[in-house]
């Protein structure tokens, strides 16, 4: 019996966000271990806090040795340009107005940020050269994001995380039984809903440009933000839509991994709204 394309989607699918989530997941693991054991992962040292939950809170910094002349700056703030303390009594004058420590810079995180980026752009041109070499490259960016992912959740609260994670696969199981009913055929072969989805998606990537920028109020992010998981959900509806009408068209492996991609596309970015709107 020939596999149907739905399960041929899904085993692509599941695959790679098994290995994001476990990766991600396996980083809280290890960050949880060094702290315990006072050591380092990935560069980082680590630190336990509260949140307001009172739950526990690990809290990830870069450890250096002190040297002078040394640059400070006031947490949270971006407009501030920073000041340098020139010797340790310096240091402790400027410490006691609030400024701290310039954050240094992970090269490996760095290093694996962009290595994941460069492999995500490439799998929407090599990829779709070849099966075997898209199902390559989506695996190895899923395993870099899955590092990238483990430490956002440790950066803004790994018990927000999770619970964004979860919230994340409800929504998505939610959005399948949506996409292949009448709803999602309809919606899917709405131009008014694919005209909203590209004017929507415009609009988000202009807001992440001026972002650069400019500085917008905290609320202002937030609403962003639940504006992109209305339109990441909007976007799972067509696109498991998209795979229940091509069912009936096409069972390839090379049309499965397209939308495999494009599912797990919708899939993250749905999860770092989730996550920006939380933190």
């Amino acid at each position: 019996m020939e596999t149907t394309l739905f399960a041929k989607t899904m085993i692509i699918l599941c695959g790679q966000l098994s290995i994001v989530f476990g990766l991600s997941f396996y980083v809280l693991k290890k960050a949880m271990e060094a702290y315990q054991n006072k050591t380092t992962f990935m560069g980082m040292s680590f630190k336990g806090a509260m949140n307001l939950k009172r739950e526990f809170d690990l809290v990830p910094y870069v450890d250096f040795e002190r040297t002078f002349p040394a640059h400070m700056a006031i947490p949270g703030d971006e407009n501030d340009p920073g000041v340098v303390a020139k010797d340790i009594d310096d240091w402790k004058k400027w410490t006691k107005l609030g400024y701290r420590d310039w954050p240094k810079g992970n090269k490996f995180l760095n290093g694996v940020f962009i290595s994941w980026a460069i492999l995500l752009l490439s799998i929407a041109f090599i990829g779709s050269a070849s099966f075997g070499v898209g199902i390559f490259l989506f695996t190895l960016q899923s395993i870099l994001f899955g590092l990238v992912l483990g430490m956002i959740f440790l950066e803004m609260d790994e018990n927000d995380g999770i619970r964004a994670l979860k919230i994340t696969i409800l929504a998505t199981i939610f959005s399948g039984f949506v996409g292949y009913s009448d709803v999602g055929q309809a919606l899917n072969s709405s131009g008014i809903i694919h005209a909203i989805l590209f004017f929507g998606l415009l609009g988000l990537i202009l807001f992440e440009f001026f972002r650069t920028t400019m500085n917008f109020s905290r609320n202002t992010i937030r609403l962003k933000a639940f504006f992109g998981i209305g339109l990441f959900i909007l976007f799972l509806f067509v696109d498991f839509a998209r795979l229940k009408e091509l069912s009936g068209t096409s069972n390839s492996w090379d049309t499965a991994f397209h939308l495999a991609f494009t599912l797990y596309l919708d899939i993250i970015n749905l999860l770092l709204e989730i996550l920006e709107a939380m933190d």
